[in-house]
């Protein structure tokens, strides 16, 4: 990561850092935890029998977390790391997990921070200059809830990073291969958002439809068949997990649950999700509004984007409203919709400022731009002082 890209990133990353927990809130982040350190130590995905943990029955009377792989393979490393510094520096034996609980605060400082740079870089190809992108990228980084889930160790972050980096390698390349691989590993570490994958199947069609349509039908084939291969590289260990945990490649760790799992009704969930005061979008992300306030100038110029941005938005807040649990339980926001967060800002670019003025944005008349600094010290103070309550002190302590 280069650039502008990556000066926000070690910018963010480095705050993110100061603040971190180094412990976890949650049962989901100990069984992940436990996974991790299944997967680093002993070389299997079963679970150790001795701890209270979010655990489904799965092959040879072992038992399996009932989350995805993807988090807890990403994070060995971490756990490496952690079992290493915790025996050079001897503050206690490493299977009382003080130490790699710390080192393990780092992951989701790293990932969000990641994610920000991500949708910095992207708003710069699609022609914002640098302080437009870099706001866009303050904005998610410290006016939403991306800042306090990146003290926890739950895997909306990584989701989200995959989810949008599969946008931004179709949006900003293209670049199909590394999109599909990025779009189905998603579902290794969160399988619910298979429901956003139709939406970036279809801009990789029209990807390679507008390549035909030029004439160039080998670049179509290329396009359409660089998605295609990406995406069952990138299904594949997740389908042999299955295979190995559970007996069928098309059976996860939410089989067992799947039918009473949604069964709250459709308007109760979105009410809670975007408007209670507990748990809504509009109060622990209220940058979103911005967003919504330049999709109609982001439509008009980048009309499959916005329509792309639709179709993940849509169907996940939908099936999270659904969900029997979607208030995320023990976090910070509405956990759930944190792989959204760039999507809902990404359309801002569409009042911003293009860089060398090729194209004049929405506000960059001068009654324009008064009103655009004024919603964005209006919203962005209140965002930055809801995550500053949630990120210097442990939320849990609130909402238990």
């Amino acid at each position: 990561m280069r650039g502008p890209a990556g000066a926000v990133f070690a910018l963010i990353c480095g705050l993110y850092l100061l603040t971190m927990s180094g412990h976890t809130y949650s049962p989901d982040e100990e069984t992940m935890l436990a996974t991790a350190e299944s997967v680093g130590l002993r070389g299997t995905f079963a679970l150790p029998a001795s701890r209270s943990l979010v655990e489904v029955p799965g092959t040879g009377g072992h038992f399996y977390s009932q989350y995805g792989p993807g988090q807890p393979v990403a994070a060995v490393p971490w756990i490496w790391a952690g079992q290493g510094l915790s025996g050079l520096l001897r503050l206690g034996h490493p299977e009382t997990g003080f130490v790699e609980r710390a080192v393990l605060g780092s992951f989701n400082a790293l990932v969000a921070a990641g994610l920000a740079a991500l949708l910095l870089a992207l708003a710069c190809r699609l022609g914002t200059g640098r302080r437009g992108a870099g706001l866009l990228a303050g904005l998610l980084a410290f006016t939403t809830f991306l800042w306090p889930e990146s003290r926890t160790f739950f895997a909306e972050p990584l989701t989200g990073l995959l989810l949008f980096g599969a946008f931004a390698a179709l949006a900003g390349g293209p670049r199909p291969l590394l999109a599909g691989l990025l779009a189905t590993l998603t579902l290794a570490v969160k399988i619910q958002y298979l429901v956003a994958l139709p939406a970036l199947a279809g801009l990789a069609v029209w990807l390679a439809y507008s390549a035909w349509r030029a004439g160039d039908r080998s670049l179509a084939r290329r396009r359409l068949g660089g998605f295609a291969l990406g995406a069952i590289l990138g299904a594949l260990p997740l389908l042999l997990y299955n295979a190995l945990a559970f007996g069928s490649p098309w059976t996860s760790g939410y089989h067992q649950s799947f039918a009473e799992t949604f069964t709250t009704p459709l308007l109760f969930g979105l009410n809670g999700l975007l408007l209670s005061p507990g748990k809504g979008l509009w109060l622990y992300a209220p940058a979103v509004v911005l967003g919504l306030a330049g999709f109609v100038p982001f439509a008009r110029r980048y009309p499959v984007l916005a329509l792309t941005a639709v179709g993940v938005v849509l169907p996940v807040t939908v099936l999270f409203a659904l969900y029997r649990f979607w208030p995320g339980d023990g976090s910070w926001g509405p956990r759930y919709l944190l792989p959204l967060l760039p999507f809902l800002l990404l359309p801002l670019v569409g009042l911003l400022p293009q860089a060398g003025g090729a194209v004049p944005a929405a506000g960059t008349r001068p009654a324009g731009r008064r009103v655009l600094a004024g919603a964005v010290l209006g919203l962005g103070g209140l965002g930055l002082g809801v995550q500053l309550l949630g990120g210097l002190v442990n939320f849990d302590t609130y909402i238990n």
